[in-house]
């Protein structure tokens, strides 16, 4: 058994199929499974004329997450009065800002390489060292929750 199963709905995914009528399966915080007929879930929503998709948000080069303290770059700088606060981690933007939040949409943020760039390079106008890609990566991968 399943602990969600969203029944019904027109599932709209990056599969490179047309969009379909099925049912959604997740376990925990992951869809486990998708399919015409998914086995019994604990909480069932009946999604009947409604799409399930995932909401992929956020620009490639710009993200709230990682933000350094100090004085933001341009365009980051953007930012800076718009929010009372800064993220300066991406774990605290993807979890604390996100999973915060009560909502029924499976978000996908992009992780912007301005933001990581801005948090580990003293300048954003010039090529990145190793060391400062290294220190991306690891930014990154850290992201990857």
């Amino acid at each position: 058994m399943f602990d969600r199963v969203i029944r019904h709905g027109t599932v709209i995914d990056a599969s490179n199929t047309p969009r379909r009528r099925a049912d959604v399966a997740a376990q925990v915080d992951r869809i486990v499974e998708v399919g015409a007929h998914v086995a019994r879930g604990q909480e069932e929503i009946d999604a009947s004329g409604h799409s399930v998709t995932t909401c992929v948000f956020g620009n490639c080069g710009l993200s709230l997450g990682p933000l350094p303290d100090g004085k933001l770059p341009e365009p980051l700088s953007l930012f800076a009065s718009a929010l009372g606060s800064r993220f300066t981690t991406a774990q605290a933007y993807l979890l604390e800002a996100l999973r915060g939040q009560a909502t029924a949409v499976n978000s996908v943020p992009l992780l912007g390489h301005s933001s990581l760039r801005a948090s580990v390079m003293d300048r954003i106008d010039r090529p990145a060292t190793d060391r400062e890609v290294a220190a991306m990566r690891g930014l990154a991968h850290l992201a990857n929750v």
